[in-house]
């Protein structure tokens, strides 16, 4: 579970906050062209999918999932513990890139602060070092906060793949705040051009990766990218993969400690709600990891219609994150849009989650802390 951050993309309190996600982030996916309904094996008590998977890594984890799913919008990485720090990506041609960066530059010149002191919004377009396509613009972080506060939103482009990074920066060599520079030094500081530098260097680091490759030489891996996590200091990370059945798994890493917590630890009101009941909840150890695991299935009624949600958590235990990155994996499914007979079962929902937790592998380096 989330302790600092909270996720929008699931329905308690304790996961990622929904304000992390209201950046505007467009990441195409993939078209679901396959059959609407999984296929299981009966033998084994239904412990056996039949569907073709393919692992699937998240910045040191990796797991199976079946071919259905497909990463969603809203995957990001947070760095620096901020909300202005941070790598958005999305499958995109070069045409369409170049169409992209015009068409907010022009956004970025057509935007007026609310002090025409601190005109121009846009301060200044840069090129990005070396060979790296792309470009950086200087801009105010808002129209209605004064120029000192800036944003760095740059854009690089590689192998049908677009990475965008924003850094938040301060600039404060105007002659207006020579009155006030020394009496608030962390406000009227100037770190412009060493934030140009760490974005830049950063830009450089990343390149692109299929959804089903392994990031090389142990990099840190995220949607449609890899990066080397030396470059990446403070960082968190979601990734979400839906299918056309509804399912969606997200998966949530760390290496901030304290922030992601022991499923286990958390209050049966909190994870069960007002009409929840546990299917059950266990300690397993996976691949020398041992993870914390609670599955809560819901029922509820709407106009009338009784419908059920399931929500299936499992994290990292607070004595295993000291020595790897923290993992928090949920599955929520809802029968509330399906018709008869065309919704998944419990015992399909079980399976599926069984099948995904237990491929679950580390591929960093432990730290001992």
């Amino acid at each position: 579970m989330i302790k600092k951050w909270h996720s929008n993309l699931s329905r308690r309190k304790t996961w990622i906050s929904s304000r992390l996600f209201s950046f505007s982030i467009i990441i195409f996916c993939m078209p679901m062209l396959l059959t609407n309904k999984y296929a299981y094996s009966k033998e084994d008590n239904l412990n056996i999918a039949t569907e073709p998977t393919h692992e699937r890594y998240t910045g040191f984890y990796s797991l199976r999932l079946p071919d259905l799913f497909t990463i969603s919008p809203g995957s990001m990485v947070w760095l620096n513990d901020s909300d202005l720090d941070t790598i958005e990506s999305r499958q995109q041609y070069r045409p369409a890139f170049l169409q992209l960066i015009d068409r907010r530059e022009k956004e970025l010149k057509d935007t007026h602060p609310v002090d025409s002191k601190d005109a121009p919004y846009l301060k200044a377009t840069h090129p990005l070092h070396g060979n790296t396509e792309g470009v950086m613009f200087e801009r105010m972080e808002n129209i209605g906060i004064h120029d000192v506060a800036r944003v760095l939103e740059a854009y690089k482009w590689d192998k049908n793949a677009t990475f965008k990074v924003t850094f938040k920066a301060r600039d404060a060599r105007a002659a207006r705040y020579d009155s006030v520079r020394e009496t608030s030094k962390y406000v009227y500081m100037t770190d412009i051009d060493e934030k140009k530098s760490e974005v830049n260097k950063l830009l450089a680091g990343i390149s692109f990766r299929e959804d089903y490759q392994q990031p090389e030489d142990g990099r840190f891996a995220f949607a449609y990218g890899q990066v080397n996590a030396s470059l990446l200091g403070i960082h968190r990370l979601a990734i979400r993969y839906n299918d056309n059945k509804g399912v969606v798994f997200t998966i949530e890493t760390t290496n901030e400690s304290e922030v992601i917590e022991d499923v286990l630890t958390q209050d049966d009101d909190v994870m069960k709600g007002e009409n929840g009941t546990t299917i059950y909840k266990r300690t397993e150890k996976i691949d020398g990891i041992t993870y914390s695991e609670w599955l809560v299935k819901t029922r509820e009624k709407k106009d009338g219609f009784p419908y059920e949600t399931y929500d299936f958590t499992i994290t990292t235990q607070n004595n295993d994150c000291k020595t790897y990155a923290s993992l928090n994996l949920t599955m929520q499914y809802s029968t509330l849009d399906e018709t008869p007979g065309n919704e998944m079962s419990e015992k399909e929902l079980i399976t599926l989650w069984q099948q995904v937790i237990s491929s679950l592998k580390y591929h960093g380096t432990p730290t001992h802390g």
